[in-house]
């Protein structure tokens, strides 16, 4: 699934159903303006690949196209691969295909990001690496399979410390509750050994124990107890005592035992005498048979000298019936060589008659072959010229639509279009006069508020000023305080109210003027907008005409020029097509006039009985040419058989001697073969006797095997009974006495054991020695009190190891993060292994010589994978995203794209999906990028997906592929009233 092959899309963004693009191996170029579905294509191959688009919510519904609930995405790869999604609205995307093949067990969260890594250059730059921000890079990074455990088990590493801290305390209060029990336990079985002291009437249990140990001890095989108490002891007396009676029980019965053996050692005695005997007639036996196969073995040596006699008597004999066959032989070849060349004559005539026929027949077949052909030629040249006059018709509808578009391009281009041109300009002049207008309004508005403010603003002033003195105006006072003139009292106060009222007075005016200025503003600015939408709407009427006339001459560009070769205007496409009409009527004519002189058309049933009679002519020829060859080959093979035998035979000798020697030798050789027959009937009765021989010394080996069976018998019950040595009576009386002192024995031991059991009835006895007894078997539970001791212990042991082991984890765990730190400089390392590739491609496209070693810097934060891309600024790193410009961020995002691409190869999937790379660049600066994806395409087997809208630089770029011989394929996306489609160029 290296590359694709083929990309089919329905109802995405704009485009119609079934749009089926094919794809270049080597690069695929997609042109078209802005916003007709250059970005749309790899979103629907992200939708194909992941079943989502990482930009959009999810589900995606803004990726189907307007007024559709239904759109589809497939992709078709190499080795009838496929990856598709079928997406209805609202409803998630469901994706079918080879997924697996593709992307292996990456997880399905990381594939977005690392197509955006490795894969895909948007249009979308917030999204780029090189513009991220530390975090966020980092996040990138993590999404790639080196170091990505390494970064999950750093991120765990502080709470994996506090939790192990946690059961590590833990592990401590259990330590200390077992090391409580054990003290516990301790203490009690201390009380029990004072109770058991006190009590004088009563043997020490531990006497009683050591009695019964002892007893255990002589018997073997019984574990000692090692506990005194009285259950201890109690269980102690038992086993001792059961064993004891299955002890004395066995060796009763292995007295029993012994005494059956009383008959089996005067029968080993005779078995061994009677094996000697049948051993020395078992050895006579085989003597005999040893020198009977000597007999046959000398009779089989003198059969084979006599075989050997046969032989080379047959082989003389062979040599002389060889000699007479040869004699034979030569009589026949002389007598079959007459015959062949006499036959030989014969077909050396008829070969000359048919060769006469045949030249005769050969001229007349040739004569009516190129008659035909001549009639076929002019038939082939008619069709020619028919088809000529249609393709010219055809021509001369194409010139007819080629006059009613240019008609068309007349009308929009010189009345539509400079009056779509003059409505535009109009409507400029009149927003600009509107405008000054417009700025001259908003000044008189300015005015008019600044009047008012500064009238209302001195009138507050006055008014506070007034209003004070005259509040604080005695009504006797008659001198003004502000002209200083001298009133009447009355007239001053009149005066002073007088003026109050006055204030304000102008307010009134100034307000209404200053509505009124800004209501004309308003109007003003009513009018300007209207303007603006009449300029909009002429722009639009504008651009719909040139759309039309750029539509206009690419249909001619494209589907009528190709039609008129070096042509490119339709009064020279008329004439063009007026001269094809003459050529083609003179070729009609001339045609007529030479098929007129031309000699009449054999049928073809003429032609045919011709061939037919020239190939049966041709056939008859091969047939005897090839017979004559036959009998000349014949003919020489019976001169070189011939001179062969003649050569092997030499003098040839008398026919007569030689059939006197091969009787001779006949009867000597029948003579021999009865001598054989007489030796092989001794031989006969040899083997019968040698039968005889092995039958017997068959018989005395299964009577010798049968008396050391019976032997081996008696051997093996004797050691059952673990005797040693041959079966005896002195053996046999010997372990009888041991046998029964062994029982003597064992029943003291038991009489011991029984009287014990009085003492331990005693203590039974004791109410506080039960009491304490009570107290341990409560303690226990319905374990001994050697379990129970051997528990604490081993909880005790089992707390304190796993305090010891926790704290090795502890430890282990400290020493695994300073690990982890190690580890994960070491990936940092390794990702940042990239700057070298990165400023080695940077340094071809990039213009600006500061750019050129940027470099990427992976390192690790707060257990967080963070990445800087920084460049040397004032001689500090400076992040490259507050430096560089629109068209250096796009270099270094696609060159970083490139270097990850090279080295981290996570997918078999080798396409670069490149959405307009070079949008800010001027074709120099393109050329550079289009050079580097020439050396990736054709170095590394990559194949490259690119979108433009620049026409100069998609043509550029396929031409740099061809000059290259790199297969290429131009793509034209264009938009029609059923939806964006594209056009193959």
């Amino acid at each position: 699934m290296k590359h694709l092959n083929k990309i089919t899309i329905s109802n995405i963004r704009r485009f119609k159903e079934n749009v089926e693009i094919e794809i270049g191996k080597g690069a695929t170029v997609f042109l078209a303006p802005n916003g007709t579905g250059k970005t749309a294509i790899f979103e629907a191959i992200e939708l194909a690949l992941t079943g989502a688009v990482r930009r959009l919510d999810y589900p995606p519904n803004a990726i189907i196209r307007d007024t559709c609930s239904n759109s589809f995405i497939r992709l078709d790869f190499e080795g009838d691969k496929f990856c598709e999604a079928k997406f209805s609205l609202g409803s998630p995307p469901i994706t079918n295909g080879n997924h697996k093949d593709l992307f292996g067990n990456i997880d399905a969260q990381d594939i977005p990001f690392l197509i955006r890594l490795t894969h895909l250059l948007c249009q979308r730059g917030d999204d780029w690496f090189v513009q991220s921000n530390g975090t966020a890079a980092g996040n990138q990074l993590d999404h790639l399979s080196i170091g990505k455990d390494a970064a999950k088990a750093n991120s765990v590493i502080t709470s994996a410390k506090k939790a192990a801290n946690v059961i590590y305390e833990n592990a401590l209060k259990e330590l200390e509750n077992a090391k409580n029990n054990q003290q516990d336990w301790d203490k009690l079985i201390e009380r029990r050994k004072q109770l058991s002291g006190n009590n004088s009437s009563l043997i020490p249990q531990q006497e009683i124990l050591d009695k019964i140990n002892a007893i255990a001890k002589a018997v073997g095989n019984i574990k000692i107890e090692p506990n005194c108490n009285i259950i201890a002891i109690e269980n102690q007396h038992s086993v001792v005592s059961t064993t004891l009676e299955q002890l004395i029980a066995d060796i009763r019965k292995r007295a029993i035992s012994l005494q059956s053996l009383n008959d089996i050692v005067p029968n080993y005695s005779n078995g061994k005498l009677n094996l000697a005997s049948a051993e020395q007639s078992l050895r006579e036996s085989r003597d005999s048979k040893s020198k009977s196969e000597g007999q046959i073995v000398t009779l089989h040596e003198s059969i084979s000298k006599k075989v050997e006699e046969i032989a080379s008597s047959e082989k003389v004999l062979s040599g002389y019936r060889e000699t007479k066959r040869q004699i034979d032989q030569l009589d026949k070849i002389n007598q079959d060589k007459i015959t062949f060349d006499a036959k030989a004559t014969d077909l050396k005539t008829g070969i000359e008659k048919l060769n006469s026929e045949l030249q005769s027949a050969e001229l007349k077949f040739s004569s009516s072959k190129k008659i035909k052909e001549q009639h076929q030629v002019f038939r082939l040249r008619a069709a020619t010229l028919n088809e000529q006059v249609v393709s010219n018709e055809e021509l001369r509808t194409l010139l007819k639509t080629w006059q009613e578009v240019n008609q068309e391009l007349k009308s929009l281009e010189t009345d539509k279009r400079p009056k779509a041109l003059q409505s535009v300009e109009e409507a400029k002049r009149k927003i600009e006069l509107l405008n000054t207008e417009h700025a001259s309004l908003i000044n008189a508005q300015k005015d008019a508020q600044n009047s008012f403010d500064l009238l209302n603003k001195t009138s507050d002033s006055i008014r506070e000023a007034v209003g004070i003195i005259a509040t604080q105006l005695s009504k006797e006072s008659d001198t003004c305080p502000v002209c200083y003139e001298r009133y009447e009292p009355s007239e001053l106060q009149k005066r002073i109210a007088k003026a109050l009222s006055l204030i304000g007075s102008e307010l009134q005016p100034a307000a209404q003027r200053l509505d009124q200025a800004k209501d004309v503003v308003s109007k003003s600015q009513g009018n300007i907008n209207i303007s603006i939408n009449e300029l909009s709407t002429a722009n639009q009427s504008l651009k719909d005409i040139d759309d039309a006339v750029s539509q206009l001459k690419s249909r001619i560009s494209q589907s009528i020029l190709p039609k008129f070769p070096a042509i490119s205007l339709a009064e020279d496409a008329a004439i063009y097509i007026n001269k094809l009409g003459d050529q083609v009527t003179q070729s009609i004519n001339q045609l007529n006039k030479e098929k007129e002189s031309a000699e009449q058309e054999p049928s073809d049933e003429e032609v045919a009985i011709l061939s037919n009679n020239l190939e049966k002519l041709r056939s008859n020829l091969s047939s005897l040419s090839n017979e004559l060859a036959a009998t000349e080959l014949l003919i020489k093979k019976c001169l070189e058989s011939k001179n062969s035998l003649q050569k092997i035979i030499g003098d040839i000798p008398s026919t007569d001697a030689l059939t006197d020697n091969i009787l001779k030798l006949e009867k000597k050789i029948s003579e021999t073969r009865l001598e054989v027959e007489a030796i092989r009937k001794l031989v006969t009765d040899e083997q019968t006797l040698l039968g005889t021989l092995n039958e017997r010394t068959v018989q005395n080996e299964r009577y010798v095997s049968s008396i050391g069976s019976n032997l081996n018998e008696h051997i093996a019950q004797w050691k059952d009974l673990e005797l040693t040595g041959e079966p005896s009576i002195d053996l046999l009386e010997k372990a009888k006495g041991e046998n029964g002192t062994l029982l003597s024995n064992r029943e003291n031991d038991k009489q011991k054991i029984d009287s014990l059991n009085i003492e331990i009835t005693k203590w039974r006895k004791s109410e506080e020695y039960l009491k304490i007894e009570s107290d341990i078997k409560r303690v226990i539970g319905r374990s001994t009190e050697a379990e129970y001791a051997k528990k604490i212990k081993e909880d005790f042991d089992k707390a304190n190891n796993a305090v010891q082991t926790i704290n090795l984890k502890i430890k282990t765990l400290n020493s695994f993060a300073k690990n982890i730190d190690s580890e994960l400089k070491k990936v940092n390392d390794r990702i940042q292994s990239i700057n070298p590739l990165w400023n080695k491609l940077l340094k071809r496209i990039v213009v600006d010589p500061r750019f050129a070693n940027t470099n990427l810097n992976s390192y690790s934060h707060y257990k967080k994978q963070h990445a800087d891309v920084n460049i040397k600024l004032h001689g500090d790193n400076t992040l490259v995203a507050h430096v560089a410009s629109e068209a250096q961020i796009t270099d270094l995002q696609f060159t970083f794209l490139l270097a990850m691409a090279q080295k981290y190869q996570w997918s078999p999937w080798r396409t670069l999906l490149l959405d307009d790379p070079t949008q800010h660049h001027d074709l120099v600066h393109a050329s550079a990028v289009f050079d580097l994806l020439r050396d990736y395409i054709t170095t590394f087997d990559f194949q490259v997906l690119l979108a433009t809208h620049d026409t100069v630089q998609a043509k550029f770029f396929m031409r740099k592929l061809e000059n290259d011989g790199i297969p290429a394929k131009l793509w034209v996306l264009q938009g029609t009233e059923d939806g964006v489609t594209a056009i193959a160029n």
